[in-house]
């Protein structure tokens, strides 16, 4: 570790979760960070409706004004993160992970949210969709397990409100306000996340890692070393 890392312990890592908002998926990368990386998870409410705009509300509240802040955000709490960065200068860096400004794919997202989440979700969707779609073929059984059981932890209309937030958000225009150093993460077989949902703001830096849409969670010993090197660099 540098120097000019161990004496920037006082930034704190602030892990904004994915679309079932529990934070538990953090697991595998919370594992391989380095010691000297302090994280907060951050819960969303499982049985609350909550926009966008209200969940960075939500967020907000962690955030301390005597400390430097770098977010962590994957896939749905993209939006939130932005929205944070453009306008706080608490934050002193913006990780984007498998995520998005404006709606990656609008109306299938808006199908999505009209279907019943609870089975969809839960324990009808067959392992090998899972695999196909987010986890990628090489996930092991446990992680597809873990990952049922957040989302059932989560009210379904919660879930369908959270599709239908993704369905209409776009803070495209917030990109340009945002004047911190920021790191990009994508899987190279993402199917949910087209490139294009989200433009590098300038100077960010951009990781693309074999894998599909939970980077996090299948590639986290990588995505570790990513984030542990942009955080010594701050």
């Amino acid at each position: 570790m540098s120097a000019h890392a161990q004496n920037d312990k006082s930034i704190t890592l602030i892990m904004l979760p994915g679309l079932d908002g529990t934070g538990r998926l953090f697991t595998p990368l919370l594992r391989e960070l380095p010691g000297w990386v302090k994280p907060t998870v951050i819960s969303y409410p499982v049985d609350r409706e909550l926009s966008y705009s209200q969940l960075a509300s939500y967020v907000r509240q962690s955030i301390s004004k005597n400390s430097r802040v770098v977010l962590l955000a994957e896939s749905f709490s993209g939006p939130v993160a932005i929205a944070l960065a453009a306008g706080h200068k608490e934050i002193a860096g913006l990780i984007l992970c498998s995520t998005f400004s404006s709606s990656p794919r609008p109306f299938l997202v808006m199908f999505f949210s009209m279907l019943p989440l609870f089975s969809i979700m839960g324990s009808r969707l067959p392992d090998r969709l899972i695999r196909a779609a987010l986890l990628g073929l090489d996930s092991t059984n446990e992680l597809i397990a873990e990952f049922r059981s957040a989302v059932r932890s989560v009210k379904p209309s919660v879930l369908s409100h959270r599709f239908k937030e993704i369905a209409g958000v776009n803070v495209s225009s917030l990109l340009g306000k945002i004047d911190v150093p920021v790191c990009m993460i994508r899987g190279k077989s993402d199917m949910l996340v087209p490139d294009g949902a989200l433009h590098a703001p300038e100077g960010a830096e951009l990781h693309i890692l074999e894998g599909s849409h939970l980077l996090l969670q299948t590639r986290a010993n990588e995505s570790a070393r990513i984030i542990s090197r942009f955080l010594e660099k701050l």
